[in-house]
């Protein structure tokens, strides 16, 4: 039940194409679905904006976006919106996702040993290297893994700065969706097209999400254009990608954990 008492399970049906219509039909308004959610669905917000204060979590825009659209998309969540404890971590959620976006955040080390095999099989195929090569080889294989982990982190911060008029939906709050807009657009961001499995594609079967992916992982063609296309963001190009990652790496270092001091800069 919502907080004032009844289940939205009407507007659960319908797509936010379909929902507009009906009430731009019924309204002669030009109202976003954003502003009908909110007049819809106001003491559950409500509810959570009281949460939020009691909580010193800040209620801003992007917030108050992204939580109305995961409000309108899921009713099991509309089901939990007047649960103190529900919203709270909603809440916490998101702010922790944001205050640990990758400009910001401290990566930890890996907690996974090398196995020593790998350098024995490389050492069957190269006879020829000696220990201390192979020991680069892992070393240099481990800094390259972590360096991936955070790509995804860097990504998402560059579209939640380039994108205008796209909200970031920061710490997973909403299940399957990175971004979201005021119209109920809904965005997933891949960095490459072979980076999710078969059930992470369900989720997406029946629903208005559109995936979109950095890189073709089979031909190495990079799809900017498309998304540039979506949202309306000239901005968007792989080149501009780049400056922007060296210059988080730039400002913030420690957003990529080095282990070996043989890849340190001199005087780290």
């Amino acid at each position: 039940m919502t907080a004032h008492g009844k289940k939205h399970s009407y507007l659960f049906k319908m797509s936010p194409s379909s929902y507009c219509s009906r009430w731009y039909n019924n309204w002669k308004t030009d109202m976003t679905l954003y502003s009908m959610i909110q007049n819809e669905f106001s003491p559950d917000i409500s509810f959570a904006k009281t949460v939020a204060r009691e909580n010193n979590f800040i209620w801003n825009e992007s917030l108050s976006v992204v939580y109305s659209m995961s409000l309108y998309q899921s009713d099991t969540h509309s089901e939990s919106a007047e649960d103190d404890a529900f919203v709270t971590k909603w809440l916490r959620k998101y702010w922790k996702g944001y205050e640990r976006r990758i400009s910001q955040r401290i990566s930890s080390h890996s907690w996974t040993i090398p196995d020593n095999i790998v350098e024995d099989i490389i050492q069957g195929r190269l006879s020829h290297l000696s220990k201390p090569q192979l020991a680069d080889i892992t070393s240099a294989h481990r800094l390259a893994m972590s360096a991936e982990n955070i790509l995804g982190h860097l990504l998402e911060e560059y579209l939640a700065i380039r994108l205008k008029n796209w909200f970031c939906c920061w710490g997973d709050v909403f299940r399957a969706v990175d971004f979201c807009t005021k119209d109920g657009e809904l965005l997933q961001v891949k960095n490459r097209s072979n980076s999710e499995n078969s059930s992470s594609s369900a989720i997406r079967q029946g629903t208005t999400i559109v995936k979109w992916f950095r890189v073709d992982a089979g031909t190495g063609d990079y799809k900017w254009d498309f998304l540039k296309n979506m949202t309306k963001s000239n901005k968007l190009s792989e080149d501009d990608f780049r400056v922007f990652v060296k210059k988080i790496l730039s400002t913030n270092p420690k957003a990529l954990h080095i282990e070996d001091s043989t890849w340190s800069n001199p005087g780290e």
